[in-house]
């Protein structure tokens, strides 16, 4: 019912939908292991990600998420999988 309303207000400068402020797809999820994560950002990136891809930057949003599992191990594995996928591709910091 939610999309039916937005793709029918999708004109009108108001959405019908009372309490959506915020559509965000989700794509894939997983649990909070470093496996599953390595699986999982490997197979968006082979989805999503072009080959011609020079630059690549890691910005990550997370909230009440392992301890033991810290924001740059998270960080370090995806730039792994970008790698191994494109290899000359470049860490952007910014």
């Amino acid at each position: 019912q939610i999309f039916q309303d937005i793709a029918t207000d999708s004109a009108k400068d108001a959405p019908s939908s009372r309490f959506v402020t915020r559509l965000i797809p989700i794509q894939v999820t997983c649990y909070t292991s470093e496996e599953e994560i390595t699986l999982a950002s490997r197979l968006l990136l082979q989805h999503y990600l072009p080959k011609s891809t020079q630059t690549f930057g890691i910005a990550l949003k997370r909230r009440m998420c392992h301890e033991q599992l810290t924001k740059d191990i998270i960080i370090n594995l995806i730039a792994k999988e970008v790698v191994q996928l494109v290899p000359t591709c470049k860490v952007q910091l910014e």
